[in-house]
């Protein structure tokens, strides 16, 4: 079994594409679900990119049915990429595959277009090191 992370609320909209397959657990993070769950946790939202960065929520108790090969699915320009660093940390156990969805940057502008060119640049480094 494969375990498919959707980080953000675009993200888990494409991870909940693959439960309808039998072959996939599905864990969403976002701040849409009513509560946190045994496959969905709710991620806290603030009003500025570096809060996200300064309060990593521990997910080491949410990851306990996790598989250990694990896919890991992000959009770059979501204010929730900033927690991409601090998940990925907790998940180091496993083997991890990113999804990285890249958006059309000549539609981005202002913070959302920063916070794509900063998890591209940072999850790049991130594969290079693994």
């Amino acid at each position: 079994m494969i375990s498919i992370v959707g980080l953000g609320n675009a993200a888990s909209a494409i991870a909940e594409n693959f439960s309808a397959t039998a072959n996939y657990n599905v864990f969403v993070m976002n701040d849409k679900v009513p509560r946190t769950s045994k496959y969905k946790f709710k991620l806290k939202s603030y009003e500025k990119p570096e809060e996200y960065e300064n309060n990593i929520p521990n997910v080491k108790k949410f990851f306990s049915n996790l598989d250990k090969h694990v896919q890991f699915v992000i959009v770059g320009s979501s204010y929730s990429s900033n927690y991409a660093l601090g998940i990925l940390q907790q998940l180091k156990d496993a083997r991890v595959d990113i999804i990285y969805i890249k958006p059309d940057i000549e539609l981005l502008t202002g913070i959302p277009k920063l916070l794509e060119n900063i998890a591209f640049g940072v999850l790049q480094e991130y594969a290079r090191s693994r």
